[in-house]
Parts: C-alpha cells; sequence; structure tokens
C-alpha cells in the first residue's frame, strides 16, 4: 500500500506545535523536514510555532497524492494569518507544487475543535493562486453529540454561504481574507514617541527587599 499512489488523500492531521515535541531526536528529524525539505519555515523564530499539521498536509501531498490528484485535510484556521504559515499561503514550498480549490471556514461552528479550524482542498501540482473559493459554514451544534452528528443532520443545522479568500501583504507579510485589502507600508506615528524602558538582559529571576523609609 505505501508504494502506491492515490488519488485522494483525506485527513485530520495532528495539532501540535513544534515547540511541544519532546523527543530531541524526532525534533531533529521534524525540523529538517519543516526547513531543509520543504522550506515552510526558514526563520529560527518562528521554527518553535511551526504546527505539524502544515507539514503533515506538504507531505502526504508529496508522497502518497498522484498528479492532479485531490487532498482534503482538516487544518487549524492559523494557516489564515499566521506568520509560521507563510510559505505554505503563498505556495512557496520546495519539492511540491499544490492549488487551493476551496478552503472551508468553520470559525463560527460550535462546539468543535479547541481552536478555530478550517478545511483545506487542494489539487497535486499548478500554480496557488487567489482569490480562492471559500465555504464559510455557521452554526450552533448539539453539545451532546457534536462528535457523532451525521453530515445529513449537520447540513440541516448549519448555513452555508459562499465567498472568496483573497492573499493581502503587508510588505512581505501577508494573511487571507475575505475582502482584498491594500496597505501601503509606512513607519507608525508613534514610532518616535517610544523610548525603551529598563531591560534586564538575559532574563532572570530578582528577589527585593522592600525597605520602607
Amino acid at each position: 500500500m505505501f508504494e502506491k499512489m492515490f488519488d485522494y488523500v483525506v485527513g485530520n492531521p495532528p495539532w501540535i506545535a513544534y515547540r511541544y515535541i519532546t523527543n530531541p531526536e524526532y525534533q531533529n528529524i521534524v525540523k529538517s523536514l519543516i526547513a531543509g525539505t520543504y522550506g515552510l519555515v526558514l526563520d529560527e523564530h518562528l521554527m518553535t510555532h511551526m504546527e505539524m499539521a502544515t507539514l503533515f498536509f506538504v507531505r502526504a501531498l508529496d508522497l502518497y497524492l498522484k498528479d492532479e490528484g485531490l487532498i482534503g485535510f482538516v487544518m487549524p484556521r492559523a494557516i489564515f494569518s499566521a506568520d509560521q504559515h507563510n510559505n505554505f499561503r503563498i505556495g512557496k514550498v520546495s519539492k511540491v507544487k499544490y492549488k487551493v480549490n476551496e478552503i472551508i471556514d468553520c470559525e463560527n461552528v460550535e462546539p468543535l475543535f479547541y481552536v478555530p479550524a478550517c478545511a483545506v482542498i487542494a489539487v497535486k501540482g499548478g500554480e496557488l493562486t487567489y482569490p480562492v473559493k471559500a465555504l464559510i459554514v455557521r452554526g450552533k451544534l448539539p453539545e451532546d453529540k457534536y462528535k457523532i452528528l451525521p453530515l445529513i443532520e449537520a447540513k440541516n443545522i448549519l448555513n452555508v454561504e459562499i465567498g472568496n479568500l483573497y492573499l493581502n501583504f503587508i510588505v512581505t507579510r501577508t494573511w487571507l481574507d475575505y475582502k482584498q485589502v491594500s496597505i501601503s507600508a509606512s513607519r507608525s506615528y508613534y514610532y518616535d514617541h517610544f523610548r525603551q524602558g529598563a531591560t534586564v538582559v538575559p532574563q532572570a529571576c530578582w528577589f527585593i527587599d522592600v525597605i520602607d523609609v
């Protein structure tokens, strides 16, 4: 089975940040895949925040999906705006190419997951372009059975709207939004009014005796 390539890959990958991986050996393997193999994150300060869901997405697409095959993964909604997902968001990923066909936005579905969620449906190959079609899902599921509720019943409870997601830029930072935003980069009015206060580097624990005068 592992030698074959599939027409469809569907899954719910693990949602865990790199910093929570406790095994140093496994952490090195994961870091090598993230930075070296796929170039998902190159900045060290973002590496600790990198979520495994994004790595699983491109890894599964790379290893198990045929060209022009479809992948559908449940993902944390952080892929909309978090800096560690920038390369995934703009399709700047080494070794693999994909085009996002649709994003299902489940931010306003309750209860669902502990963090806002979405689902990404993409095809292997091609170029990632925007806008991308979005299904915006809203509604409240029954708390006693939302984990086992049949899809046909859920459809009767939830409201679905169709929209478009646009890729927006501020210099090199990006985010997805339901409207195209044009923001020119400029220095904040407050820039010249701030001064750095007392800083203790490296951070340490200080014991202080309060003396009454």
